[in-house]
């Protein structure tokens, strides 16, 4: 069995194959990859089971090679890129064995409405009960097209291929002005905040893996989260409560 995975050297697509790869070890993964030292990091970190595939999500071709020897295809690199999805959509629509489709979306779908008197920010959408209207939105809405493409995979091979788009939580909407307001709470000169710019985008990173505790099931690997060194650059009051834990029992 193999998957082919897309983004896996970025937040959300980097847990995603660890996750895979400790729970399937029976799967063969490749790994679409736009750096050198992207493929050198993932094999010091994933050896033999992973290979790396040098590419991005404009090499049609690389993706359709990739797409026709995969079981399982998860596109965790960019939710906004249509001609991407349409690749895959054909590969898969010539399927004659079974296979999943899986798209890692976003809820700024709904949240940066271009009509925001049609969706208001109130409202509570839920994946049962609000499926029609959410599989329904209007395609001015951000990233629609690509997850229109991606749900409409299915129902181009649908005896083989099943497919799902995932929107993951607001949790994961970082916004610049949010990271520059968090620097200046750190400094009182510019130059201290230029000095801190680099510990801020680490406490970014390490912020959203820690949140992804809903998937990340081991407490060992949350306590490794946590005790990063990257993390404990900051200063305490700008942790979350379990890094404070952490770092006040360290002597």
């Amino acid at each position: 069995m193999k998957l082919f995975i897309t983004g896996a050297t970025g937040y959300i697509g980097g847990e995603v194959l660890h996750q895979f790869l400790q729970k399937l070890p029976h799967f063969s993964v490749s790994a679409l990859h736009r750096l050198p030292e992207e493929a050198k990091l993932l094999k010091d970190t994933y050896g033999e089971r992973l290979q790396p595939v040098f590419g991005s999500l404009d090499n049609s071709e690389t993706l359709e090679r990739e797409a026709k020897d995969a079981d399982i295809i998860i596109n965790a690199a960019c939710y906004n890129h249509p001609p991407s999805v349409e690749v895959f959509k054909k590969v898969l629509s010539e399927k004659r064995t079974k296979a999943l489709f899986i798209q890692i979306s976003g809820t700024g779908i709904l949240v940066d409405s271009t009509e925001p008197d049609e969706y208001k920010p109130d409202k509570v959408y839920s994946d049962v009960d609000d499926i029609d209207e959410i599989n329904s939105l209007p395609d001015s809405q951000p990233h629609r097209l690509a997850d229109k493409v991606a749900l409409s995979i299915e129902d181009s091979n649908p005896e083989f291929v099943k497919t799902a788009v995932i929107y993951m939580s607001v949790t994961f909407v970082w916004e610049v002005s949010f990271l520059e307001a968090a620097r200046d709470a750190l400094a009182e000169t510019e130059a201290e905040a230029e000095a801190v710019v680099e510990a801020v985008t680490d406490a970014e990173e390490l912020l959203l893996w820690c949140s992804l505790s809903a998937i990340v099931e081991t407490e060992e690997l949350r306590s490794n989260l946590l005790a990063s060194k990257s993390l404990r650059k900051l200063p305490v009051d700008c942790m979350p409560a379990e890094a404070v834990v952490a770092k006040s029992g360290d002597s």
